[in-house]
Protein backbone atom coordinates (compact mmCIF):
# COMPACT_ATOMS: atom_id res chain seq x y z
CA UNK A 1 0.00 0.00 0.00
CA UNK A 2 1.24 3.28 -1.17
CA UNK A 3 1.97 6.53 1.17
CA UNK A 4 -1.13 8.08 -0.48
CA UNK A 5 -3.13 5.18 -0.07
CA UNK A 6 -2.23 4.72 3.35
CA UNK A 7 -3.31 7.93 4.11
CA UNK A 8 -6.55 7.91 2.42
CA UNK A 9 -7.67 5.09 4.30
CA UNK A 10 -6.62 6.64 7.36
CA UNK A 11 -8.53 9.56 6.93
CA UNK A 12 -11.75 7.44 6.29
CA UNK A 13 -11.43 5.65 9.26
CA UNK A 14 -11.00 8.67 11.64
CA UNK A 15 -14.10 10.08 9.52
CA UNK A 16 -15.64 7.11 10.14
CA UNK A 17 -15.09 7.05 14.21
CA UNK A 18 -15.64 10.35 14.55
CA UNK A 19 -19.25 9.75 12.96
CA UNK A 20 -20.14 7.61 15.41
CA UNK A 21 -19.07 10.05 18.54
CA UNK A 22 -21.41 13.01 17.58
CA UNK A 23 -17.96 14.09 15.14
CA UNK A 24 -15.29 13.97 18.17
CA UNK A 25 -12.23 12.47 18.65
CA UNK A 26 -9.73 11.14 21.76
CA UNK A 27 -6.11 11.35 21.65
CA UNK A 28 -6.70 7.23 22.01
CA UNK A 29 -8.53 7.14 19.13
CA UNK A 30 -6.35 8.78 17.07
CA UNK A 31 -2.94 6.57 18.85
CA UNK A 32 -5.15 3.51 18.00
CA UNK A 33 -5.79 4.52 14.11
CA UNK A 34 -2.35 4.81 14.23
CA UNK A 35 -1.82 8.58 14.59
CA UNK A 36 1.46 8.90 16.66
CA UNK A 37 1.52 10.92 19.99
CA UNK A 38 3.82 13.66 18.75
CA UNK A 39 1.61 13.80 15.06
CA UNK A 40 -1.45 14.57 16.66
CA UNK A 41 -0.09 18.12 17.64
CA UNK A 42 1.26 18.43 13.63
CA UNK A 43 -2.54 17.10 12.73
CA UNK A 44 -4.39 19.74 14.51
CA UNK A 45 -1.96 22.29 13.05
CA UNK A 46 -1.92 21.58 9.68
CA UNK A 47 -5.04 20.13 9.05
CA UNK A 48 -8.28 22.38 8.16
CA UNK A 49 -10.04 18.92 9.55
CA UNK A 50 -8.95 18.67 13.36
CA UNK A 51 -9.70 20.97 16.02
CA UNK A 52 -8.64 20.60 19.53
CA UNK A 53 -12.07 21.71 21.74
CA UNK A 54 -10.34 20.46 24.93
CA UNK A 55 -6.81 18.91 26.31
CA UNK A 56 -6.92 15.09 24.04
CA UNK A 57 -10.12 15.78 22.74
CA UNK A 58 -10.55 16.75 18.97
CA UNK A 59 -13.05 17.52 16.83
CA UNK A 60 -13.39 16.41 13.07
CA UNK A 61 -14.36 19.56 11.45
CA UNK A 62 -15.00 23.10 12.71
CA UNK A 63 -18.03 25.04 14.83
CA UNK A 64 -20.55 25.53 15.65
CA UNK A 65 -20.67 22.51 17.57
CA UNK A 66 -24.08 20.63 18.61
CA UNK A 67 -24.50 21.19 22.48
CA UNK A 68 -24.77 17.05 22.93
CA UNK A 69 -21.16 17.19 20.89
CA UNK A 70 -19.85 20.30 23.56
CA UNK A 71 -21.43 17.92 26.55
CA UNK A 72 -19.21 15.16 25.37
CA UNK A 73 -15.88 16.78 25.04
CA UNK A 74 -16.42 17.59 28.29
CA UNK A 75 -16.91 14.10 29.23
CA UNK A 76 -14.30 12.76 28.02
CA UNK A 77 -12.15 15.37 28.99
CA UNK A 78 -12.68 15.06 32.75
CA UNK A 79 -12.39 11.33 32.76
CA UNK A 80 -9.32 11.21 30.85
CA UNK A 81 -7.54 14.21 34.21
CA UNK A 82 -9.09 11.58 35.73
CA UNK A 83 -7.30 8.47 34.25
CA UNK A 84 -4.13 10.77 34.79
CA UNK A 85 -4.50 11.71 38.53
CA UNK A 86 -4.29 8.51 39.22
CA UNK A 87 -6.01 6.35 41.95
CA UNK A 88 -9.50 4.40 41.36
CA UNK A 89 -11.49 4.29 38.62
CA UNK A 90 -14.13 7.67 38.79
CA UNK A 91 -17.13 8.28 36.57
CA UNK A 92 -17.54 11.66 35.74
CA UNK A 93 -21.42 12.48 34.64
CA UNK A 94 -23.45 15.35 32.81
CA UNK A 95 -25.27 17.07 35.46
CA UNK A 96 -27.16 19.81 37.24
CA UNK A 97 -28.80 21.99 34.68
CA UNK A 98 -26.47 20.89 31.65
CA UNK A 99 -27.98 17.56 32.01
CA UNK A 100 -31.48 19.81 32.76
CA UNK A 101 -31.25 21.05 29.02
CA UNK A 102 -30.92 17.16 28.18
CA UNK A 103 -33.74 16.07 29.63
CA UNK A 104 -36.18 18.75 28.66
CA UNK A 105 -36.48 20.95 31.71
CA UNK A 106 -34.74 24.29 30.05
CA UNK A 107 -32.56 25.86 28.34
CA UNK A 108 -29.09 26.57 29.98
CA UNK A 109 -28.78 29.70 31.95
CA UNK A 110 -25.45 30.00 30.58
CA UNK A 111 -24.18 28.27 27.42
CA UNK A 112 -21.02 28.92 28.34
CA UNK A 113 -20.57 26.69 31.29
CA UNK A 114 -21.17 22.80 31.07
CA UNK A 115 -21.71 21.39 34.40
CA UNK A 116 -20.33 17.81 35.35
CA UNK A 117 -20.41 15.34 38.32
CA UNK A 118 -17.31 13.13 38.89
CA UNK A 119 -15.89 11.03 41.66
CA UNK A 120 -12.59 12.12 40.84
CA UNK A 121 -10.03 15.14 41.36
CA UNK A 122 -10.26 17.07 38.30
CA UNK A 123 -11.09 20.33 38.78
CA UNK A 124 -13.27 22.83 37.33
CA UNK A 125 -11.60 24.95 34.09
CA UNK A 126 -12.41 27.91 31.90
CA UNK A 127 -16.53 26.85 30.37
CA UNK A 128 -16.72 23.40 32.73
CA UNK A 129 -18.01 23.64 36.15
CA UNK A 130 -16.93 20.47 37.79
CA UNK A 131 -18.70 19.24 40.82
CA UNK A 132 -16.87 16.28 42.84
CA UNK A 133 -18.97 14.09 45.14
CA UNK A 134 -17.29 10.42 46.98
CA UNK A 135 -20.15 8.40 45.78
CA UNK A 136 -22.41 8.34 42.85
CA UNK A 137 -25.18 5.45 43.28
CA UNK A 138 -25.60 3.53 40.24
CA UNK A 139 -29.82 5.10 40.44
CA UNK A 140 -28.40 8.69 40.45
CA UNK A 141 -27.09 8.50 36.62
CA UNK A 142 -28.10 6.77 33.39
CA UNK A 143 -25.91 6.24 29.87
CA UNK A 144 -27.85 7.61 26.72
CA UNK A 145 -25.05 6.28 23.60
CA UNK A 146 -21.84 7.74 24.32
CA UNK A 147 -23.59 10.39 27.34
CA UNK A 148 -23.54 9.95 30.68
CA UNK A 149 -26.07 11.52 32.58
CA UNK A 150 -27.73 12.28 36.07
CA UNK A 151 -30.98 10.54 36.21
CA UNK A 152 -34.12 12.46 36.34
CA UNK A 153 -34.39 12.95 40.23
CA UNK A 154 -30.98 13.66 40.64
CA UNK A 155 -30.99 15.84 37.80
CA UNK A 156 -33.41 17.89 39.67
CA UNK A 157 -32.24 18.06 43.15
CA UNK A 158 -29.01 19.57 41.85
CA UNK A 159 -30.43 21.96 39.83
CA UNK A 160 -32.25 22.90 43.05
CA UNK A 161 -29.26 23.55 44.57
CA UNK A 162 -28.35 26.26 42.01
CA UNK A 163 -31.51 27.68 41.15
CA UNK A 164 -33.76 29.97 42.99
CA UNK A 165 -37.54 28.18 43.59
CA UNK A 166 -39.26 30.25 41.17
CA UNK A 167 -37.07 29.22 38.52
CA UNK A 168 -37.09 25.39 39.35
CA UNK A 169 -40.73 25.61 39.70
CA UNK A 170 -40.48 26.94 35.83
CA UNK A 171 -38.57 24.07 34.66
CA UNK A 172 -40.96 21.46 36.49
CA UNK A 173 -43.60 22.47 34.97
CA UNK A 174 -42.58 21.70 31.35
CA UNK A 175 -42.19 17.89 32.37
CA UNK A 176 -44.51 15.09 31.52
CA UNK A 177 -44.55 13.80 34.22
CA UNK A 178 -42.53 14.98 37.82
CA UNK A 179 -40.62 11.64 39.29
CA UNK A 180 -41.73 11.77 43.16
CA UNK A 181 -40.74 8.43 44.32
CA UNK A 182 -37.46 8.65 42.56
CA UNK A 183 -37.07 11.85 44.16
CA UNK A 184 -37.86 10.76 47.72
CA UNK A 185 -35.64 7.93 46.84
CA UNK A 186 -32.99 10.34 45.94
CA UNK A 187 -33.39 12.84 49.10
CA UNK A 188 -33.30 9.85 51.28
CA UNK A 189 -29.75 8.46 49.98
CA UNK A 190 -28.09 12.36 50.29
CA UNK A 191 -30.35 13.89 52.88
CA UNK A 192 -27.50 16.26 53.27
CA UNK A 193 -26.98 17.58 49.31
CA UNK A 194 -26.91 20.82 48.37
CA UNK A 195 -30.30 21.17 46.96
CA UNK A 196 -31.86 18.40 49.21
CA UNK A 197 -33.93 21.49 50.87
CA UNK A 198 -35.55 23.22 48.03
CA UNK A 199 -36.46 19.81 46.60
CA UNK A 200 -37.99 18.86 49.76
CA UNK A 201 -40.30 21.47 49.66
CA UNK A 202 -40.81 21.01 45.69
CA UNK A 203 -41.61 17.10 46.52
CA UNK A 204 -44.16 18.44 49.71
CA UNK A 205 -45.98 20.75 47.40
CA UNK A 206 -46.31 18.49 44.37
CA UNK A 207 -47.38 15.49 47.01
CA UNK A 208 -51.55 14.94 46.61
CA UNK A 209 -53.61 17.38 49.46
CA UNK A 210 -56.98 16.83 50.43
CA UNK A 211 -59.54 18.58 48.94
CA UNK A 212 -60.20 19.67 52.93
CA UNK A 213 -56.51 20.48 53.56
CA UNK A 214 -56.76 22.91 50.30
CA UNK A 215 -60.02 24.68 51.10
CA UNK A 216 -58.42 25.36 54.68
CA UNK A 217 -55.38 26.45 53.31
CA UNK A 218 -57.50 28.76 50.89
CA UNK A 219 -59.49 30.10 54.11
CA UNK A 220 -56.32 31.05 55.80
CA UNK A 221 -55.27 32.79 52.52
CA UNK A 222 -58.17 35.39 52.18
CA UNK A 223 -58.26 36.01 55.46
CA UNK A 224 -54.07 36.86 55.33
CA UNK A 225 -54.56 38.71 52.10
CA UNK A 226 -58.21 40.43 53.31
CA UNK A 227 -60.24 39.08 50.55
CA UNK A 228 -63.95 37.82 50.72
CA UNK A 229 -63.78 34.27 51.90
CA UNK A 230 -65.91 32.34 49.25
CA UNK A 231 -69.77 32.27 50.19
CA UNK A 232 -70.38 28.88 48.79
CA UNK A 233 -67.93 26.20 49.35
CA UNK A 234 -68.95 22.71 47.35
CA UNK A 235 -71.93 23.86 45.73
CA UNK A 236 -73.63 22.60 42.26
CA UNK A 237 -73.05 24.81 39.19
CA UNK A 238 -73.61 23.96 35.88
CA UNK A 239 -74.09 20.47 36.83
CA UNK A 240 -70.66 20.35 38.83
CA UNK A 241 -69.94 20.03 42.55
CA UNK A 242 -67.68 23.70 42.74
CA UNK A 243 -65.15 23.66 45.69
CA UNK A 244 -65.46 27.65 45.73
CA UNK A 245 -68.48 29.54 44.50
CA UNK A 246 -68.58 33.81 44.72
CA UNK A 247 -72.26 33.59 43.05
CA UNK A 248 -72.91 37.16 42.75
CA UNK A 249 -69.55 37.71 41.03
CA UNK A 250 -70.29 34.73 38.50
CA UNK A 251 -66.93 33.08 39.55
CA UNK A 252 -65.31 29.57 40.18
CA UNK A 253 -62.31 29.11 42.25
CA UNK A 254 -61.46 25.32 41.58
CA UNK A 255 -58.87 24.17 44.04
CA UNK A 256 -56.32 21.52 42.44
CA UNK A 257 -54.66 19.77 45.21
CA UNK A 258 -54.16 16.63 43.06
CA UNK A 259 -50.29 15.40 42.44
CA UNK A 260 -48.56 16.90 39.72
CA UNK A 261 -49.28 13.35 37.48
CA UNK A 262 -52.97 13.51 38.48
CA UNK A 263 -53.39 17.02 36.89
CA UNK A 264 -51.85 16.19 33.78
CA UNK A 265 -53.90 12.92 33.18
CA UNK A 266 -57.24 15.18 34.05
CA UNK A 267 -56.55 17.60 31.59
CA UNK A 268 -58.99 16.76 28.83
CA UNK A 269 -61.78 16.43 31.33
CA UNK A 270 -60.60 19.50 33.56
CA UNK A 271 -60.91 21.59 30.31
CA UNK A 272 -64.95 19.94 29.68
CA UNK A 273 -65.62 21.22 33.03
CA UNK A 274 -64.49 24.42 32.65
CA UNK A 275 -66.44 24.68 29.35
CA UNK A 276 -69.22 23.83 31.21
CA UNK A 277 -68.97 26.89 33.77
CA UNK A 278 -68.71 29.36 30.70
CA UNK A 279 -71.94 28.10 28.89
CA UNK A 280 -72.95 28.88 32.30
CA UNK A 281 -71.79 32.29 32.14
CA UNK A 282 -69.26 31.70 35.01
CA UNK A 283 -65.54 32.75 34.96
CA UNK A 284 -63.12 30.14 35.99
CA UNK A 285 -59.72 30.60 38.40
CA UNK A 286 -57.92 27.42 38.83
CA UNK A 287 -55.22 27.68 42.04
CA UNK A 288 -52.81 24.84 42.58
CA UNK A 289 -51.45 24.04 45.87
CA UNK A 290 -47.98 25.87 44.14
CA UNK A 291 -50.30 29.02 43.69
CA UNK A 292 -50.61 29.61 48.20
CA UNK A 293 -46.95 29.33 48.32
CA UNK A 294 -44.82 32.66 49.66
CA UNK A 295 -43.16 33.74 46.33
CA UNK A 296 -46.76 33.52 44.38
CA UNK A 297 -49.42 34.17 46.88
CA UNK A 298 -49.59 38.34 46.68
CA UNK A 299 -49.67 37.27 42.98
CA UNK A 300 -52.49 34.80 43.87
CA UNK A 301 -54.28 37.62 45.59
CA UNK A 302 -54.12 40.08 43.07
CA UNK A 303 -55.91 38.23 40.16
CA UNK A 304 -58.33 36.76 42.60
CA UNK A 305 -59.32 40.42 43.63
CA UNK A 306 -59.38 41.69 39.82
CA UNK A 307 -62.29 38.87 39.33
CA UNK A 308 -63.98 39.45 41.95
CA UNK A 309 -63.54 43.39 40.99
CA UNK A 310 -64.82 42.35 37.79
CA UNK A 311 -68.19 41.45 39.27
CA UNK A 312 -70.66 41.36 36.25
CA UNK A 313 -73.72 39.54 35.41
CA UNK A 314 -74.40 37.07 32.22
Amino acid sequence: MGADEHTGSQEAAIAALARRQHGLLRRSDLETLGVGRKAIPYRVGTSRRLFALLPGVFALGSGPYPRPTLWLAAQWWCEDGNRRGGGPPSLSIVSHVTAGAFRGHGAEPDLRIIHLTTTGSVRSRRGIAVHRTRHLDPEDWQQHGLLRVTSAARTIVDEAGMLPFPALRTRVDRLRELPLRALQQTLERSPGRQGSVAARRLLDIEQRHTKSEFERRFLVFCREHRIAPPPELNSWVAGHKADCVYRTAWLVVELDGRAFHERRRAFQADRQRDTDYQLAHFRILRLTWWDLEPEWAQRTAEVLRAFLDGSRAP
